[in-house]
């Protein structure tokens, strides 16, 4: 049974780390896009409303990925640390090795 949740520990680990990585990816590549943004705008090939708009949006993309990103994170950190201290995540996992054991 523990061998069992430690495997499901580690996999569980494993997919937010590379969820994490992906993740990184997508806000490197919004940074591209807001360079480019940039130097089109400044170059006056687009104009000043749509700079700010397509700017606006990449922004927003970019907040969400970094929000997605940190509660990932914090998961990972709950799942670093013994499965039976505070935290929701923990306590279902406390209780469901409580009941199978019974």
């Amino acid at each position: 049974m523990i061998k069992r949740l430690d495997n499901e520990k580690i996999d569980l680990a494993q997919f937010s780390h590379k969820f994490v990585r992906e993740k990184e990816e997508e806000v490197r590549k919004i940074f591209s896009k807001l360079k480019f943004l940039l130097d089109s705008y400044l170059e006056q090939d687009i104009d000043r409303e749509s700079y700010l708009s397509k700017k606006n949006d990449l922004l927003s993309q970019k907040k969400t990925i970094e929000e997605k990103i940190f509660l990932t994170s914090n998961k990972l950190i709950i799942l670093g640390s013994n499965p039976c201290e505070n935290g929701l995540l923990k306590l279902k996992m406390c209780h469901s090795s409580q009941t199978e054991m019974t």
